[in-house]
């Protein structure tokens, strides 16, 4: 389901998450907060997508 989304976010919590998910996932964030920061941000969200 993440693969097939346009933008796949996972967060990074205390409990962790699984590794199949975090390699299919176009970002990585450690808290929720974070992640609305990069869509609130797309100049954050170009830098952390580049190759």
């Amino acid at each position: 389901m993440l693969a097939s989304a346009e933008l796949g976010i996972v967060l990074l919590q205390a409990e962790g998450a699984a590794v199949k998910t975090m390699l299919s996932a176009d970002a990585v964030c450690r808290q929720i907060t974070d992640a609305i920061e990069l869509l609130n941000h797309p100049l954050r969200l170009k830098a952390t997508l580049r190759n």
